[in-house]
C-alpha cells in the first residue's frame, strides 16, 4: 500500500465494505508510524520525522482530519526530563495550563471541544 506518497505496511482489518475499520500504515523501509485511521473515520497523519533526544524518531508534523475539518500539530522541539519515569508520568507532575477562561469565550469553542473530545 502506499500512503502520502510512501510505500507503506497496512495493518487492519481488510473487509472490503467496511471503510470505517480502523488501521494503520507504517513506512516500509524505516518502520515510522504515516498514517492511522480511527473507527470514527478521522485520520492522522505524521510527517516529517526527526530523530530527537536518545534517538526517539518523531515525527514534527501531524495532521488530523475529520469530516471537513482539518488541523495541523507542528513539533518545535523535543527534549528530556530527568527523574523517574513513573513519577514523570503520574497526573501530578503535569504541567497545568490557566488559560481555560479563554476558552470558553473563545469563538471555536464548538470546535475545540470537539478536537479534544476526539483525540484526547
Amino acid at each position: 500500500a502506499r500512503t502520502q506518497g510512501i510505500v507503506a505496511y497496512s495493518i487492519g482489518d481488510n473487509k472490503k465494505n467496511e471503510a470505517q475499520l480502523p488501521r494503520f500504515w507504517i513506512e516500509q523501509d524505516f518502520f515510522l508510524i504515516r498514517k492511522i485511521k480511527l473507527a470514527s473515520g478521522a485520520e492522522v497523519f505524521m510527517d516529517n520525522y526527526k530523530s530527537f533526544v536518545k534517538n526517539l524518531h518523531y515525527p514534527k508534523e501531524r495532521t488530523l482530519k475529520w469530516g471537513n475539518n482539518s488541523v495541523t500539530i507542528k513539533t518545535l522541539s523535543v527534549s528530556a526530563k530527568a527523574g523517574n519515569p513513573n513519577q514523570l508520568f503520574s497526573p501530578q507532575s503535569l504541567e497545568a495550563n490557566n488559560q481555560s477562561d479563554v476558552i470558553y469565550s473563545h469563538p471555536l469553542k464548538a470546535q475545540i471541544e470537539e478536537f479534544y473530545t476526539r483525540f484526547r
